[in-house]
């Protein structure tokens, strides 16, 4: 009797344990990878090349339609740039991605890979997740170029070759486009450090020079005396629309010693003259200032015999 008791005791206990296993023990069920979403269009566009105009190598990874971040799990969107087994670049992102690495030594072939990981695409079944690789042979063969402000454009490209933060002027303007807020300026304006034109004032109406004339007269019997000649002096004061007349102030010097003073006054479009009289025969100098420039005439008298 007893041993029945006991066979029936242990035969419950294998039932409970069979049909539930132990309470203490109980595994939570795993929740459901995240679905894919089939309005996402995604895009990606990947360029690993030689750039054109300096021959240096590049790595440009333009990515749209990507799955904004979920903010009720913290996902994020991941993305690596390896160059030589190194990662240059890479981070979280969410809609779109433009990222461009200069990818070293252009003398140097370069190994490189591309990942890019969409967490609403983890199987890649739609174009969000995925991974690409190459190796892009060297630039150049000869010496690099110089970069000598070391923006990433060589000098024989840099419109500013010692500004770093400058290396183009569209307009010619002489202000970089970086910093030029009118990049189409006109040809031959001047303008501020913006790039933008700046009016001009006119220049202001300046006289034109005064002519002075000096020319020796030839003695006569009746106004000239004996052993004496004479010289004319003229300033011509042009009509410019000034409206400004000028004195002129004179000296005839023979050598260093002055032998006449005298001065000319000449309205805006009009002629003043005057007869030096009572020189002997040689050479002498009138000497005058005219628009603040000291000049000089050279003129020969002869006297009467």
């Amino acid at each position: 009797m007893r041993r029945s008791i006991t066979a029936l005791v242990a035969f419950v206990v294998t039932l409970v344990l069979g049909l539930g296993g132990s309470p203490a023990h109980a595994v939570e069920p795993t929740p459901p990878p995240p679905v894919a979403s089939p309005t996402l269009d995604y895009s990606h566009t990947l360029v690993v090349e030689c750039r054109a105009y300096d021959n240096v190598p590049w790595i440009t990874l333009d990515l749209t339609g990507y799955s904004p971040p979920n903010d009720s799990t913290g996902q994020y969107n991941h993305y690596s740039i390896t160059v030589d087994d190194q990662v240059l670049s890479g981070s979280e992102f969410s809609e779109l991605l433009h990222d461009q690495v200069l990818m070293g030594d252009p003398m140097v072939a370069h190994t490189w890979s591309v990942d890019v990981w969409d967490y609403s695409d983890p199987d890649g079944s739609l174009g969000g997740t995925f991974t690409d690789s190459g190796m892009l042979e060297a630039c150049q063969t000869g010496e690099p170029p110089v970069d000598t402000d070391g923006d990433g454009y060589t000098d024989d490209v840099d419109a500013f070759p010692n500004d770093p933060t400058e290396w183009a002027d569209t307009d010619g303007d002489g202000v970089g486009d970086n910093t030029d807020v009118c990049a189409d300026t006109p040809s031959g304006d001047q303008v501020d450090e913006t790039g933008c034109s700046v009016v001009v004032d006119p220049p202001p109406v300046v006289s034109k020079p005064n002519k002075v004339l000096v020319k020796a007269v030839k003695a006569d019997n009746k106004k000239t005396k004996k052993g004496e000649g004479r010289v004319r002096v003229t300033v011509v004061n042009p009509n410019d629309d000034s409206n400004e007349s000028v004195r002129v102030y004179f000296k005839v010097m023979k050598g260093k010693k002055v032998i006449k003073r005298f001065n000319l006054f000449a309205a805006d479009g009009h002629t003043s003259s005057k007869l030096v009289k009572g020189l002997k025969a040689g050479k002498y100098r009138v000497v005058y200032d005219l628009d603040r420039t000291v000049l000089h005439k050279t003129v020969r008298v002869a006297a009467r015999r």
